[in-house]
């Protein structure tokens, strides 16, 4: 609501947001400056740039374009209103550019705009997409608290310093930074000279949102990355994600990046999310695998001359066993409950097959078969490559114990290197 006020009788309110009498007054003398204080709302005056409503458009162009001529760049706290698609592209800030609290209701953009000083972004909030493609960081630039309820677009973006973004709070409150599910965070061919300085904390983030950009040195701290990461429908929305935004082989970037994530997890010695990363990255390579034969079954087995070409077409099959194996005994050797489960199983078949008739033993003068409690000791003695008596006498007990001397050694190899991912790098 426009209406007349005198400077001198009202003071712009600035914000409903709780800050200390002098930081207000400090934000009236640098933003609101000698702006006419002519708005109400809800008993309240403003200037033009806190009113918190939208019908302010002309008004606020004419003021937003001033303030660019002048080159003043403190907007802390302003309302950019529905309609006003603010576009500084291609701009330069020359000195501190501050836009603290601000809420955006409509697009932002920022290509190829350089900040050669400081960008404070700390608790503002983008309600719709806002672009920082190509944009240059010669300081700081500081997202801290920031809300981006749509597209974060960072492609081909240059920090050469320190880069934050996160929550500045003690509660876990991930949902605080990335609020939607249309939330999303393009950081493509970014080029970061600093890496260790760019930080993010108490934040949700996606595996596929560090596609094209090296994370293993980035700085994550109480980071929400959704729930389990190996879960077949988390690793195909993903997939999804990418395949949206035209990412050409979606799987092979989702596996880099997931490795890069595993491997900064690892030298910070979060290693239990490190395991989940390199779960993921296996599980897309699966996921690969699996339409990779799907194409290889429609292409070279329903044709016409497949009996012509039989072992050339089966010997390019795109199988692999031994991956199969890897993921079955000990999920790719990051879970040390499925790999000490398939121990035990192995152990107590082979030790009822000792206990059976099947199988024979040498007793003196005589064969005859394990007792069960014998059968688990025998079984056990296998299994850490001993060569325990009686020796077995016939053909199935002789099968029994090479196949446990084979199998057992590898799964206990499989539940120790389990157990090491999980405890220690």
């Amino acid at each position: 609501m426009l209406n007349n006020f005198s400077k001198e009788k009202s003071a712009c309110f600035v914000s409903y947001e709780s800050f200390p009498d002098w930081t207000k007054e400090e934000i009236r003398q640098k933003v609101c400056r000698d702006l006419p204080v002519q708005y109400e709302h809800e008993g309240e005056h403003y200037c033009v740039l806190h009113f918190p409503q939208n019908d302010k458009l002309d008004d606020f162009e004419r003021t937003i374009t001033g303030r660019k001529i002048n080159k003043l760049y403190d907007f802390r706290h302003a309302y950019f209103p529905e309609k006003y698609k603010l576009n500084l592209d291609e701009h330069k800030f020359e000195t501190y550019a501050d836009f603290e609290f601000c809420v955006f209701n409509d697009e932002a953009s920022f290509v190829r705009t350089k900040f050669l000083n400081e960008a404070h972004f700390c608790s503002a909030k983008f309600k719709s997409d806002v672009t920082f493609r190509e944009t240059t960081f010669e300081a700081g630039a500081y997202f801290d608290s920031t809300e981006f309820r749509k597209e974060g677009d960072f492609t081909n973006a240059n920090f050469n310093a320190r880069f934050e973004i996160g929550k500045l709070s003690l509660k876990r409150d991930f949902q605080k930074v990335f609020s939607t599910n249309e939330s999303f965070l393009l950081l493509q061919h970014a080029r970061i000279e600093k890496p260790e300085k760019f930080v993010f904390y108490t934040v949700s983030l996606r595996p596929c949102w560090f596609i094209y950009v090296d994370s293993r040195k980035f700085n994550f701290g109480n980071i929400d990355w959704g729930k389990d990461l190996a879960e077949s429908s988390y690793i195909k929305a993903e997939i999804e994600n990418l395949k949206k935004l035209k990412v050409p082989n979606p799987q092979n970037f989702l596996i880099i990046a997931c490795r890069q994530l595993a491997e900064n997890a690892e030298m910070n010695n979060r290693f239990e999310e490190a395991s989940k990363f390199r779960q993921m990255a296996f599980e897309t390579e699966r996921f690969l695998r699996k339409e990779k034969q799907l194409e290889w079954w429609n292409e070279e087995i329903l044709t016409v001359e497949f009996p012509a070409k039989f072992w050339k077409k089966l010997k390019n099959a795109p199988f692999d066993f031994a991956y199969f194996l890897y993921r079955i005994s000990s999920y790719y050797g990051e879970s040390s409950s499925r790999a000490f489960k398939l121990l035990l199983s192995i152990i107590f078949l082979s030790s009822f097959f000792y206990w059976t008739p099947l199988s024979l033993f040498h007793e003196t003068n005589n064969f005859r078969s394990l007792e069960f409690i014998e059968a688990i000791s025998y079984s056990l003695r296998i299994m850490v490559l001993q060569r325990p008596e009686p020796f077995p006498a016939n053909t199935f007990a002789k099968w029994v114990v090479a196949l446990e001397s084979i199998f057992a050694p590898l799964q206990a190899a499989l539940l120790a290197l389990a157990i090491r991912r999980k405890f220690m790098r």
